[in-house]
């Protein structure tokens, strides 16, 4: 699995979700099931480097600004 077909799931599972953090969670992981052991490492392999690359302070500060105020749990909300 590259990198264009993570963002298609995490896509669609959005989209589908309609901004229920729950649903997209339960969407998510339907989708991993069907996945082959290369593919399920994979996936989370795109997963862990997009949120070490999310992890940074012009996005903290955004967070910041936009929540008025920012700890590391809304933080880790905000990803």
């Amino acid at each position: 699995m590259d990198e264009t077909v993570f963002w298609a799931i995490i896509q669609r599972c959005h989209e589908a979700a309609a901004g229920e953090m729950g649903r997209k969670c339960d969407l998510i992981k339907t989708e991993m099931i069907a996945f082959s052991k290369k593919d399920a490492q994979a996936f989370a392999r795109h997963f862990e480097q997009a949120t070490d690359r999310a992890y940074c302070w012009p996005l903290w500060g955004a967070a910041y600004v936009i929540s008025a105020g920012c700890g590391d749990d809304t933080f880790s909300d905000f990803l």
